[in-house]
């Protein structure tokens, strides 16, 4: 009877395995645990950003704002006092071209009407003429350009000429040199005019020439922005040199 039962028992186990091998369903869920993931399937936790890491400013950039201001010539209402005697060196306004008799001996004189800017949101970032300038060959050396308001000059080291210094003192008005300067405040006018050009047999040019004013007359822009509450600045340059159609450029930055 025991060995009879012990058949049964085995018959029954065979059976029972026989049919779980027939079983399809058995068959895929095994499949679908055995199927190895594809790396690229696998989830990627976010990188978390650290103490070190630099925030984003979200404040908006500041826009960069140019003005363009034309020079016109002086009038009447005017008043200004020139750096040279008008007996030796006459006042001229700027030209529309270069003309080869205005070259000798002159005094241009320009102003700028000044545009309302709106100090407590622009920053002002730097002043520039551009002209175009053309000088004679034989200058004496006495070439200058100077703020009329702040009666500050750049041009040659005179004092340490002799001849210049003569000459310049022969013409020089003495309204507009009150204190004993016959030192120029910078050489940077002289320097730039030792970059032009030749023209043509009597005249040297330099076209677009940018006249950084806080660099040659040797002051910083934050000076120089008491002049911008004016209505008008005013400039000239002397003696042997025209100065065509001078536009100012002020350039400032604009919070938002």
């Amino acid at each position: 009877m025991v060995t009879l039962k012990l058949i049964l028992l085995i018959l029954v186990s065979f059976i029972t395995l026989q049919s779980c091998g027939d079983n399809p369903q058995i068959e895929k869920q095994v499949e679908t645990i055995i199927t190895p993931v594809d790396p690229g399937d696998e989830p990627v936790d976010p990188e978390l950003p650290t103490p070190d890491d630099p925030i984003d400013d979200v404040s908006p950039e500041p826009t960069i704002k140019l003005y363009k201001i034309d020079a016109r010539t002086i009038n009447e209402e005017d008043e200004i006092v020139l750096p040279y005697s008008t007996k030796h060196f006459k006042a001229v306004a700027p030209s529309a071209a270069y003309e080869n008799n205005s070259l000798k001996n002159v005094q241009t004189v320009f102003a700028f009407d000044l545009p309302e800017i709106d100090f407590d949101k622009e920053t002002v970032l730097d002043i520039v003429i551009r002209t175009d300038l053309y000088t004679h060959k034989k200058n004496k050396g006495t070439e200058i350009l100077c703020s009329l308001d702040l009666r500050l000059c750049s041009g040659l080291a005179i004092k340490e000429n002799p001849k210049l210094l003569q000459l310049f003192r022969k013409n020089r008005n003495p309204d507009f040199w009150t204190g004993p300067t016959d030192q120029m405040s910078t050489y940077e006018f002289i320097n730039l005019l030792a970059h032009a050009q030749e023209h043509d047999k009597k005249t040297y040019k330099i076209l677009d020439a940018d006249i950084q004013l806080s660099k040659v007359l040797g002051t910083s822009t934050e000076d120089l922005i008491g002049l911008l509450v004016q209505e008008s600045i005013y400039f000239t340059i002397a003696d042997d040199t025209m100065v065509v159609k001078p536009t100012l450029y002020i350039k400032v930055s604009e919070e938002q």
